[in-house]
C-alpha cells in the first residue's frame, strides 16, 4: 500500500509541479515527501505518464477517423465522450434518427476491447436507449514521437445494430467494499 501511495504522490508530483514540494510558505521544502518519492519512482511514473498519454492520442485518432467515417455516411456528428453518457459520438441523420457510437482505438488487432461500466450498462445491461447503437474498433494503430505524440494508420471495424451481449463480457476487477470501513 505504501508503493501505491508514493506513485500516487509522484504522478500528482509530475501532475502539478513543484506544488507538491513547497512547504506553506512557498519555499521548497527540504526532505519533502516529493523529493523522496522522486528518488524512488521517477522512471516508472514517466513510464506511466507517456503510457497514458499514448493511450489518449490513439484515442483521440481513432475518435476522429470515426468521426470522419460517420460524416462520409450522411450523419452529423457530435463529440460526447467527456460527458460520461456511455458512448462517445451522439449522431443524427436527415431524417432524424439517432445513432450512438462507442468507440475504440488500439495498438493490438481489436479483437477485444475493454467497457466501462457505463459503457456497458448505456448499450446492453440496462438498456433505456431507443437510438441505434455501434461499435466503431480502430486498430492497428501506429504510434511513434515523444511530444508530440504521432499517431498512423490503422483499421477500422465498425459493428451496426450493436447491442451489448452478456455472455460477451468478461469481467476483469471487481469493487469491494471493505467491512467495517
Amino acid at each position: 500500500m505504501l508503493t501505491d501511495l508514493l506513485r500516487g504522490i509522484t504522478l500528482l508530483n509530475a501532475l502539478y509541479g513543484e506544488a507538491l514540494s513547497r512547504g506553506d510558505d512557498g519555499q521548497p521544502s527540504s526532505g519533502s515527501v516529493g523529493s523522496d518519492v522522486a528518488e524512488l519512482g521517477t522512471a516508472r511514473v514517466q513510464g506511466l505518464l507517456r503510457e497514458a498519454a499514448v493511450r489518449r492520442a490513439v484515442e483521440v485518432y481513432a475518435e476522429d477517423s470515426a468521426e470522419s467515417y460517420f460524416r462520409a455516411l450522411g450523419w452529423s456528428v457530435e463529440r460526447v465522450g467527456p460527458q460520461k453518457r456511455g458512448y462517445d459520438l451522439d449522431c443524427v441523420n436527415a431524417v432524424g434518427a439517432r445513432l450512438h457510437a462507442e468507440v475504440k482505438g488500439t495498438q493490438g488487432w481489436g479483437e477485444e476491447v475493454f467497457l466501462t461500466r457505463n459503457e456497458a450498462s448505456h448499450n446492453g445491461l440496462q438498456r433505456e436507449c431507443d437510438a441505434e447503437h455501434a461499435l466503431y474498433v480502430f486498430s492497428g494503430v501506429k504510434v511513434s514521437g515523444t511530444s508530440p505524440i504521432k499517431c498512423t494508420g490503422g483499421i477500422p471495424n465498425c459493428v451496426r445494430s450493436w447491442t451489448v451481449e452478456q455472455v460477451a463480457l468478461t469481467p476483469t476487477v471487481y469493487a469491494y467494499r471493505v467491512p467495517g470501513l
